[in-house]
């Protein structure tokens, strides 16, 4: 049995009563019918709130306030920090070596900040991560030095939950493909996952879905 009180009231506090009188007419099989008037006494048995001495934990959660800068440019480059007013101002730290090319951010050690990565021309590129205020520290052999370096992408490579890392080069190997443990470190795979083609340009998408 369903009963909507269509209006008669909506809530009742605790005590409270609300009364309801409304017709029905029931029918048999033959085609006759009776009406009669039905009254009905509903009284609030709604509890109040208590409170309970509970505990609730998650993830931490950094809210973006402004938006800063990165600029990479023929010497070392550099980080701009804005002050909420689009005012900037550099942290004065020197990220990298010269000649970077491109850069992409992502969150490599899972520590909720954005980390980046450099593909730098003729000199050894690099992975670089962030304390949380944006200041970067360099992170050791991503790649070694091989060539020219044009691209660099961040992507779930092997679908384990983290970003790893594409870079590419106009000369050998071509492709260089690094697997994150989760932490931010790093295995090289690409003698063994990779084509050895030389790059121009690259990127990772999902093309036989």
């Amino acid at each position: 049995l369903y009963y909507d009180p269509n209006g008669a009231f909506e809530t009742l506090a605790l005590g409270e009563t609300g009364i309801d009188t409304f017709a029905y007419t029931v029918s048999d099989n033959h085609g006759a019918t009776s009406v009669a008037t039905a009254t009905l006494v509903i009284q609030g048995r709604n509890d109040g709130p208590q409170a309970h001495d509970d505990a609730f934990g998650g993830s931490r959660v950094i809210e973006v306030t402004d938006l800063d800068i990165f600029v990479a440019n023929t010497t070392s480059n550099e980080v701009w920090l804005n002050d909420g007013s689009a005012v900037f101002a550099s942290n004065g730290q020197a990220v990298g070596t010269q000649d970077s090319r491109v850069v992409v951010l992502g969150d490599v050690d899972g520590d909720g900040d954005l980390d980046l990565a450099t593909a730098v021309q003729g000199a050894t590129s690099s992975l670089w991560l962030n304390d949380g205020t944006g200041r970067f520290t360099g992170v050791a052999g991503f790649p070694a030095d091989r060539g020219d370096f044009t691209s660099v992408v961040f992507a779930d490579v092997d679908a384990d939950g983290d970003q790893d890392l594409l870079w590419g080069n106009d000369q050998y190997p071509g492709l260089c493909l690094y697997l994150n443990s989760g932490t931010g470190t790093f295995r090289d795979v690409t003698a063994s996952q990779v084509p050895n083609l030389p790059s121009i340009a690259s990127d990772l998408a999902c093309f036989d879905a």
